[in-house]
């Protein structure tokens, strides 16, 4: 079963959230994507993965010299165990911003998403943003 991931406050699975970047960190922000597989549909009894791991992205040193910022839209699955899997560049500003954003978002971990109380694989979408402050 996929679901898509949302993000609230109490955890729920029908909206979204976002968070703002410092210096040259990433800007995060999880969008909800309800993507259903058979009967799986979102409701109140489907709670989101939460990051437990969070490694920022860097933007590589020949671009930072270059002065060249960016953003990177990546999809990708957390699987039941937490691990981001086939991740995905959706749309990038430069080639090497995108093989930074894979390389990140493959050491994020996250709390699964559960539905029912059982762990489940759960789709999400980020935008990540290099840029220097």
């Amino acid at each position: 079963m996929l679901v898509g991931c949302g993000t609230t406050g109490n955890g729920g699975a029908n909206s979204e959230s976002t968070a703002s970047a410092v210096g040259n960190r990433v800007v995060i922000q999880q969008e909800t994507i309800i993507t259903s597989e058979g009967d799986a549909e979102a409701d109140s009894n489907m709670w989101r993965p939460r990051p437990i791991k969070y490694v920022e992205p860097i933007i590589p040193p020949n671009l930072r010299r270059q002065g060249i910022e960016g953003m990177v839209w990546v999809e990708f699955i957390i699987n039941t165990e937490g691990i981001p899997t086939n991740i995905q560049v959706i749309e990038s500003d430069h080639p090497e911003l995108s093989r930074s954003a894979v390389q990140t978002i493959q050491q994020w971990r996250f709390s699964p998403g559960m539905r029912d109380g059982v762990p489940i694989s759960v789709r999400s979408r980020v935008p990540l943003r290099f840029r220097e402050d």
